[in-house]
């Protein structure tokens, strides 16, 4: 594991430092803007980046050797030819069919229920990793479609429920709330550094299963926190002044939502077309790279670790980034910004064969992501209905899906270059920026529409 730190060459550890380095003065900035921050609210912010710290971890350490762990499987004579792409396809499709139909289910029966339910699931998928038998292994990805369904909506629907129904009357709790989202995108990046530093040691001491059975304790710990701290919140807690907003959460009530209020419908298009260009870059990124560095192939394997730190550091870099522009511009109107210029960076590296200039691009892209991520939460929690936020959380998870296959057919297609598919990543990245353009018209003239309302 040291080896990919004293071996790397002087520009990889000088632009690890470097971005080390900007991350601590961004955060060290931020404090003298910090916002007043209560007790209570401290004690519920800090229970729940717990929690999130500790799930996005264990999720992290699957993420690193899960391709390699099925490769030793497949090598062993265990897994068919084609058995690990089949996993992989059929994690997507069970994320699809799961997130169309999970959400109702959250909203309704319990938020903090269906953490609990990820936690234990993740215990099961993790513990079927151990057994290299196909069809385990396929069982482990269908339930890992439920979990992703509930990873991705469960945890910040529980959040900000909890958030609203706690502190809407104090100052600043937009502020407040933005900050939490800020805060996580923060720890997202600076984790996806340890985890890789992490799995790779717990890969050396006990194979490629090590990170695996990390992350069965760190999500062991993550549901026994959870269990005696979090209070339930459902989609019958919530009541609300307006005209048609009933209690309780339904489907029917999120697909209304969606066709009758342009906003939800932007804000949800949106993520998907960010999400969706971002996971495509994610699958093209390493051979990209691996292409264009002048050292060669076997050299890049040995600074693929390298770079990925420097991913995850400017993910940390756009979440600190984030908590800073909050106080200049609102999140409606500096998220265009930041999709447009994921959009230029990433058909700037689909133009040049330079590695260096692929790399820098990729930063900036990954930078915006982490800028990204807090925005649309902002968004989400501004936009949609309370008691239908998983439901309607889950439904634009069926577009990002078909966005995220699109892209991983065209990335495995001999006939489409690799320039190209970053060029339609660069479309995906391009329209989300129109689309919040147009959320935040929608969300002005509603405002006004409120403020003529009141004044009546």
């Amino acid at each position: 594991m040291l080896a990919m730190f004293t071996n790397a060459p002087t520009w990889a550890m000088a632009a690890l430092a470097g971005l080390s380095v900007v991350v601590g003065l961004l955060n060290l900035g931020g404090s003298k803007t910090a916002l007043k921050k209560s007790a209570d609210f401290k004690k519920f912010q800090n229970n729940y980046l717990l929690v999130y710290y500790i799930i996005t971890l264990s999720d992290w350490l699957q993420g690193t050797h899960m391709w390699t762990l099925y490769n030793e499987y497949r090598e062993k004579g265990s897994l068919p030819a084609d058995g690990i792409s089949s996993l992989f396809v059929t994690g997507f499709a069970a994320s699809a069919v799961c997130s169309s139909i999970m959400g109702p289910y959250v909203d309704k029966y319990g938020r903090k229920a269906a953490c609990v339910i990820y936690c234990i699931l993740e215990l099961i998928i993790n513990t079927l990793e151990h057994f290299d038998d196909f069809n385990l292994l396929i069982v482990g990805r269908l339930l890992g479609g439920i979990s992703t369904a509930l990873l991705f909506s469960a945890f910040e629907s529980w959040m900000v429920t909890e958030h609203k129904k706690r502190f809407k009357n104090e100052p600043d709790s937009e502020k407040l709330l933005e900050d939490t989202f800020g805060l996580a995108s923060i720890g997202n990046g600076l984790l996806g550094v340890v985890a890789g530093i992490m799995a790779q040691s717990l890969a050396d001491s006990f194979g490629n299963i090590g990170p695996f059975q990390a992350a069965i304790a760190l999500t062991a710990v993550g549901m026994v926190i959870i269990i005696p701290t979090w209070s339930e919140n459902t989609a019958h807690d919530e009541k609300s002044d307006k005209k048609g907003e009933e209690e309780g959460a339904s489907f029917g009530q999120a697909i209304e939502g969606i066709l009758t209020k342009p906003a939800i419908l932007y804000v949800g298009l949106i993520q998907a077309c960010f999400e969706g260009a971002m996971f495509t870059f994610v699958f093209n990124w390493v051979p990209t790279l691996m292409n264009t560095y002048s050292e060669g192939i076997g050299a890049f394997f040995g600074i693929q670790g390298i770079v990925f730190s420097l991913f995850m550091l400017s993910i940390s870099v756009g979440g600190s980034l984030f908590g800073i522009l909050t106080g200049f511009a609102s999140v409606q109107t500096f998220s265009i910004a930041v999709y447009a210029i994921a959009a230029a960076a990433i058909f700037l590296a689909s133009v040049s064969t330079d590695f260096f200039v692929q790399l820098g691009a990729f930063l900036v892209v990954e930078c915006c992501v982490g800028v990204a991520f807090p925005c649309l939460g902002a968004c989400r929690s501004e936009v949609i209905p309370a008691n239908v936020q998983s439901t309607t959380m889950n439904l634009f998870r069926v577009p990002l899906n078909i966005l995220v296959v699109i892209g991983t057919k065209m990335s495995d297609s001999e006939t489409i270059s690799t320039s190209t598919v970053f060029q339609v990543c660069a479309l995906w990245f391009g329209m989300a920026a129109v689309l919040q353009v147009l959320l935040r018209g929608e969300t002005a003239k509603n405002d006004a529409n409120k403020g003529g309302k009141k004044s009546n």
